[in-house]
């Protein structure tokens, strides 16, 4: 009796432990499940939340391709075009000036075409960079400046101001301290091609203008200045917005410092571009 009453007494001990284990592991499990449960679920949301990221940058990135792209087609098309069809048109002015009734009137028609031609043009640049002015994307023109073909440009350009009667001084004189960004040398091109273009469009071709671009360690320097023509032209030239302004804050985001002057009809114009 005494020896049942004791087994009885072990297997119940046995019986009561084994429900003790048993509830703590089952608590365990709990605890474990309710810990690991909110874990995986802010796990789970972390990770959509990286997609959506992802996602977001793929769109912002392919924002910025299109808009670069678009900044490229503009500056090509004011680098290569408006120039040229600006020529025309004063090319065309000053030859009717000079040819009979039936030639003039030959010349003012091409001149017309001309200037529609311009027109289309600073409207497709103003499309196209519409967008870029908040972004300001790095973009590079089809052609872009070297160290080697500096004086080359300035040349072309002077060139092409004396053919249409415009006399000036241009001078180039430095050399670079260092290989100069591409960036620096694209923004520098078209500047240079702007300002002789707003030579041939605003300034009096009957008194000297000049340009003088020095290079230092550092820095890229150009002063420009003329007379503005106190009669205008029979024509206006469209504007693409595209010019000064521009190049101010282009210049402005690497580190460089742009100034106009304007006093009567002087024109005077600084910029220090870092390369």
């Amino acid at each position: 009796m005494c020896t049942l009453t004791v087994d009885c007494y072990q297997t119940a001990i046995e019986s009561t432990v084994q429900l003790a284990i048993a509830k703590i592991f089952n608590n365990l499990l709990y605890y474990a499940a309710a810990c690991c449960i909110p874990l995986l679920v802010l796990q789970q949301e972390k990770n959509i939340s990286l997609v959506k990221q992802q996602q977001q940058m793929d769109q912002q990135q392919q924002k910025i391709e299109h808009l670069q792209h678009n900044a490229a087609v503009a500056n090509a098309l004011h680098d290569s075009t408006t120039e040229a069809l600006s020529y025309i048109v004063i090319a065309s002015e000053q030859i009717s000036n000079k040819s009979t009734s039936i030639q003039s009137d030959l010349y003012h028609h091409i001149q017309e075409n001309a200037l529609k031609a311009l027109a289309g043009t600073r409207d497709a640049i103003r499309t196209l960079s519409a967008d870029t002015e908040s972004d300001t994307p790095d973009v590079y023109p089809a052609r872009t400046l070297t160290e080697n073909n500096v004086s080359r440009l300035l040349h072309e350009e002077q060139t092409s101001l004396i053919n249409l009667g415009f006399r000036g001084d241009v001078a180039y004189q430095g050399t670079f301290g260092h290989a100069p960004s591409k960036k620096s040398m694209a923004i520098t091109a078209l500047l240079i091609k702007e300002l002789f273009a707003n030579i041939l469009r605003h300034a009096d071709p009957n008194l000297p203008y000049t340009i003088f671009m020095i290079i230092t360690d550092e820095h890229i320097i150009i002063h420009e200045s003329n007379t503005s023509a106190s009669q205008q032209t029979n024509f206006i030239f469209p504007h693409s917005g595209y010019g000064i302004h521009h190049f101010r804050q282009q210049i402005e985001n690497i580190g460089g410092t742009l100034h106009t002057n304007q006093e009567d009809n002087n024109w005077l114009f600084y910029t220090k571009i870092p390369y």
